[in-house]
């Protein structure tokens, strides 16, 4: 090997050898030993030894800024210095002789802090590369693989906290267990069905909304036909009145249907519940104050005296047959209530109106869907309705009656599989009382809704009430609109105390209490309560009992005499306040007192058994959209 010359002489020495080639240029050009040369001389085209070290530095340099770029793995920062070190020594390697295992594992080095650690570690992927044996030691440790540092680096860039390990579940028991289930799987399937159903179709279905105002209220509203309700298989229908052939006592007219002739005979001159609140005097100004009646129904006892005032058409037992069943008894042999049951069971020409599936939340499930025939005739119904504007809370009323009556049914069934609903007509013919009080003319009925008979023997009486949504404008509004929907919503209680089961008051207003103690007397004495519905159509329904009151029944028989006799009797229409405004001192102390009674009722002796929801409301379905709205313009 050569010896390198020093930096201040090797521009000398270079310059002396030149000369003397050139001087021997001459005579060695022609001779035949012009071969052999100088062993330290230079050729005019060959390259100074320097040079090439310099231009393997620099395409070293080049190489490892470009390694740097393309594969920066970590590395160890002594290996740069050893490798510079080796470049000096060596110059037949660019990057010098190798290190063995006893030198890589001697003192380490000292790491420059201010170097490049990319650069680093681009000349320690360049020196492996040229030399396996750096690739297993490398200053004081080994050095890992490429796929190793990778991974660890990835690890520790990406690395989450560990989750905290679970405490044991408590034990629970299988009714724990099932009711979450019960309350977890609702939730999972209706994640599930969100997740389902596309994003701009659900923000479009629940930005629609109904109408509040209009000029044709929908009465018929998504509302269940009475003559559907009676084939639901929970409810027990009453017969054709032309079907019935004989009465056998006078109690058997409560098989004749509201909506017959039958029925509206039955009422005349007699005293039920319509005239009851009236002949009490609830309806006057200072007892309707007292009772917190609205002043849109305090209208007096006037209605009452004139309705009671007309004769009673039937007493006996033979004029109700003549007149009831229009004589078609009289070819029948026997006694007892006698019904025509011929050609009455059409079930396999009828339509399909319900069925009974598993797991359904009604009792049955209603199959008739409104059509768009159906709407036009709706609507036509609706433009008539909307030209008697103040008689449309009473339409609504007697149209939606049969769907609060499936509301009951459906709670009941609820809780009671073997319920049954019937239909029942004018109670109370056959009533004690009235055989009593035959001299003085006065006589009692009532007419539930429906019954309730549980399997335990219990008889209830159902009475609903359905709060019109429609209020009429007055006439100086200038929105355009007729009707608009009212805002009121279903009130339990005065008192803080709402629970469910609990005592609530103003749920039945006083007004009602009257009709309701009559139903329970008139049904007769195993009817102990009465349960009232009061539903709207978008804030859900109420569903609640009041119990029988004997005491309060004896007071109310006792002022509806005092009302039918000095008033009724004698032709005298009554005066306002008439119970409190004269007659005896005593008179006016027990009435005052029959009035806190009745506000006492009220207040505490309502029971209020659930508050359904709007959503749990059995109702029609249409399949015309617009069918589901309250207006139909």
């Amino acid at each position: 090997m050569g010896r390198v010359l020093p930096e201040d002489r090797s521009g000398t020495t270079y310059q002396r050898n030149r000369n003397r080639s050139c001087l021997r240029g001459s005579s060695s050009s022609s001779s035949s030993s012009s071969s052999r040369r100088h062993p330290h001389s230079v050729s005019r085209w060959s390259v100074p030894q320097h040079w090439i070290v310099t231009a393997s530095i620099l395409l070293l340099a080049m190489a490892v800024d470009i390694a740097a770029m393309v594969t920066p793995p970590p590395g160890d920062a002594s290996l740069r210095a050893s490798g510079a070190g080796s470049r000096s020594s060596n110059s037949g390697s660019p990057i010098g002789p190798a290190l063995v295992p006893s030198q890589a594992a001697g003192r380490p080095r000292k790491q420059n802090p201010t170097h490049n650690a990319a650069t680093t570690a681009a000349t320690t992927a360049g020196a492996a590369t040229a030399n396996p044996a750096i690739g297993s030691t490398a200053g004081t440790g080994p050095i890992p693989s490429q796929a190793a540092r990778g991974k660890k680096s990835k690890s520790k860039s990406k690395s989450k906290p560990k989750p905290k390990p679970k405490s044991n579940p408590k034990p629970t028991t299988p009714k724990q267990d099932q009711q979450e289930a019960g309350t977890k799987l609702p939730q999972q399937q209706k994640q599930q069905t969100q997740q389902q159903t596309p994003r701009k179709s659900r923000s479009k279905a629940g930005r629609r909304k109904r109408p509040s105002r209009g000029n044709l209220p929908d009465v018929l509203w998504r509302h269940i036909p009475l003559e559907h309700v009676r084939r639901h298989p929970r409810f027990v229908p009453l017969p054709e009145p032309e079907r019935i052939l004989r009465l056998g006592c006078m109690e058997d007219v409560r098989n004749f249907r509201q909506e017959s002739w039958q029925w509206d005979v039955l009422h005349e001159g007699r005293m039920t519940t319509s005239q009851a609140v009236a002949a009490l005097g609830f309806l006057e100004p200072e007892a309707g104050e007292f009772l917190g009646v609205p002043r849109g129904l305090r209208r007096g006892g006037q209605g009452a005296y004139h309705r009671l005032r007309k004769p009673v058409a039937m007493t006996t037992l033979e004029e109700m047959n003549r007149k009831l069943c229009d004589g078609a008894a009289s070819d029948n042999d026997g006694e007892g209530f006698v019904v025509d049951e011929s050609d009455s069971d059409n079930s396999g020409d009828e339509p399909v109106y319900w069925t009974q599936p598993a797991n359904f939340p009604f009792a049955a499930k209603y199959m008739v869907q409104f059509t768009e025939h159906d709407l036009k005739i709706r609507k036509q119904l609706a433009r008539k309705f909307a030209a008697t504007r103040w008689s449309i809370r009473m339409v609504w009323g007697n149209v939606q009656e049969a769907t609060s009556l499936l509301t009951a049914l459906n709670y009941f069934w609820k809780c009671d599989k073997g319920v049954v609903m019937k239909e029942i007509g004018m109670c109370g013919a056959g009533l004690e009382f009235n055989r009593t009080a035959s001299a003085s003319g006065l006589l009692l009925g009532a007419t539930p809704d429906a019954v309730l008979c549980h399997s335990d023997g219990r008889v209830e009486a159902v009475e609903v009430k359905n709060h019109c949504p429609f209020v009429p404008n007055s006439p100086r509004n200038k929105n355009g609109s007729a009707f608009r929907l009212s805002q009121q919503s279903l009130t339990y209680s005065n008192n803080d105390n709402n629970d469910k089961g609990s005592k609530t008051g103003s749920s039945v207003m006083c007004q009602y209490i009257p009709q309701l103690m009559m139903e329970m007397l008139c049904i007769g004495s195993d009817c102990t309560s009465a349960v009232m519905v009061r539903q709207t159509a978008t804030n859900g329904s109420l569903i609640l009992r009041v119990h029988r009151d004997e005491t309060w029944i004896e007071e109310m028989t006792y002022w509806l005499g005092r009302f039918h006799k000095e008033f009724v009797q004698r032709g005298i229409p009554p005066p306002d306040n008439f119970f409190l405004a004269g007659g005896d001192p005593s008179d006016r102390e027990r009435y005052r007192a029959f009035l806190s009674l009745t506000k006492e009722i009220e207040r505490s002796k309502i029971e209020l058994l659930e508050h359904v929801p709007n959503r749990s409301v059995q109702r029609a379905i249409a399949r015309h959209p617009v069918s589901n709205d309250l207006f139909l313009d």
